[in-house]
């Protein structure tokens, strides 16, 4: 692995390998504000309620001067779908994205695949509120990436499995579009799950070893009782069946992702 790491960067030359670490640092910091301005936004949104260590409560807000009940607060909230998980209402960008995956997932494996796709991402980062990064103590090669949190092995198991999906010549060059391009992140997601579903025969398998690894997940007898499979599950029912029937005209019944989970 050494020795194929020294020769890429030999080609690519160590200017264009510095350039990338500079790109990821300064893609890590962007991150970091975005996920700091997504806990505030509900603060701006609503500046007579909620925490905010940098704001500063007008004294319109004040508890002597408003008469403003519960119910007409709740009236002036944009409806678009509650999230009982965060127990927040989904903001536009998260609309847009589980609209994305929607799309990448009906176009890889039809509506089951859609859902499955849609569910996760929502367990991943809840469509893009965590930002796209995930634990930063973790080494660099076990980090995961992007709305989906996709980790780099798993995306160069995709591309070499779809090679139409782009070809990168540095590990940190694909960190980057990981990162930054949140359509190309759900493609690849959306593939690696078909990768570990034709591997493992069924979605709650495929979930698993999306979660820690195809190998840890053989380890496991009823994978539909691990917690990450419940937790995907739970959004389905609670917020994706809702949300598509709201925003794409399908409905559905059914209290699983497909009769395989």
């Amino acid at each position: 692995m050494a020795t194929q790491r020294s020769s890429v960067r030999t080609r690519a030359g160590y200017g264009h390998y510095y350039l990338y670490k500079v790109l990821i640092f300064f893609v890590l910091i962007a991150s970091s504000f975005m996920f700091i301005n997504t806990i505030l936004v509900g603060s701006a949104a609503d500046p007579c309620g909620g925490l905010s260590l940098f704001r500063v409560v007008p004294t319109s807000c004040e508890q002597t001067g408003s008469s403003e009940s519960v119910s007409d607060k709740e009236s002036e909230r944009p409806q678009t779908i509650w999230n009982p998980v965060a127990k927040s209402w989904l903001t536009g960008q998260q609309v847009q994205l589980l609209k994305t995956a929607y799309d990448i997932g009906l176009q890889d494996g039809g509506l089951s695949q859609a859902q499955l796709l849609q569910s996760t991402l929502l367990q991943e980062t809840i469509a893009g509120q965590l930002g796209r990064i995930g634990h930063q103590s973790a080494p660099v090669g076990k980090r995961s990436y992007g709305v989906m949190q996709v980790k780099v092995t798993a995306a160069q198991d995709v591309l070499a499995a779809y090679p139409t999906l782009g070809g990168f010549r540095t590990d940190e060059e694909l960190i980057v579009r990981l990162m930054m391009d949140d359509e190309f992140n759900i493609h690849v997601a959306s593939k690696f799950l078909l990768l570990m579903r034709e591997k493992t025969g069924s979605d709650s398998e495929a979930l698993v070893a999306y979660n820690i690894g195809l190998k840890a997940a053989r380890r496991f007898v009823d994978h539909g009782d691990f917690r990450y499979v419940k937790n995907v599950t739970r959004y389905f029912v609670d917020v994706v069946r809702p949300f598509n029937r709201k925003y794409l005209g399908t409905d559905s019944d059914d209290t699983t992702l497909s009769s395989s989970v």
